[in-house]
């Protein structure tokens, strides 16, 4: 992101800035360069966008780190009836933490990678919570960066919109904005075992 493409920046925090700025001149891991100018961008554009907290958590992340964390984000559910950017690990069935993801790169092993660098928090048995039926057929979502909007060949009667237990795994905060510069990408192997599992 070059700064003279960016109209009428507002004002960066000084320390803000000079955090970033030594992220930027000890980094040479492309992707992070990336992720950084696209911070850069992000925050004249709305400031308070990324905390001194997630320009901290980026700084000590490593290359394996970030692997890992691309793989959790291209599974990532997103929606506006939600609320909450998570992996819904239901379609798994089993235990995130006894390696019921392993198949899409989510081991326990990796999990566990993800909490120690800060970027999920630590219930790895995955956090429990209910989704509606109509949450997932009347309103759009994205995993990873594939947008879907289901729509169903008969309407959502009363009895049906039931509340669906979900285990989740859930992003910090800085997990969350760190989410927003990663490189867009998706989960063929995800996708593939959320459609089975809500059909």
């Amino acid at each position: 992101a070059r700064l003279e493409e960016i109209e009428s920046p507002a004002q960066i925090d000084r320390g803000w800035f000079l955090r970033w700025m030594d992220i930027a001149q000890n980094t040479s891991e492309g992707d992070v360069q990336e992720m950084v100018a696209k911070m850069l961008r992000g925050e004249f554009q709305t400031p308070q966008n990324f905390s001194l907290r997630t320009l901290d958590v980026l700084k000590n992340l490593n290359q394996q780190e970030l692997q890992i964390f691309q793989i959790f984000c291209n599974s990532v559910f997103r929606s506006i009836t939600f609320g909450q950017d998570s992996v819904i690990t239901e379609p798994f069935g089993g235990n995130p933490g006894s390696n019921s993801m392993q198949a899409i790169g989510l081991n326990y092993a990796n999990l566990t990678t993800l909490v120690n660098a800060g970027l999920m928090h630590s219930e790895i048995m995955g956090a429990n919570r209910t989704i509606t039926t109509s949450q997932i057929f009347l309103m759009p979502f994205t995993i990873g960066n594939i947008k879907f909007n289901l729509q169903r060949t008969k309407p959502i009667e009363e009895d049906e919109n039931k509340d669906i237990p979900i285990g989740l795994l859930r992003l910090t905060q800085a997990g969350l904005e760190l989410s927003r510069v990663m490189p867009e990408g998706t989960s063929d192997a995800y996708n593939t075992k959320f459609l089975e599992w809500i059909s």
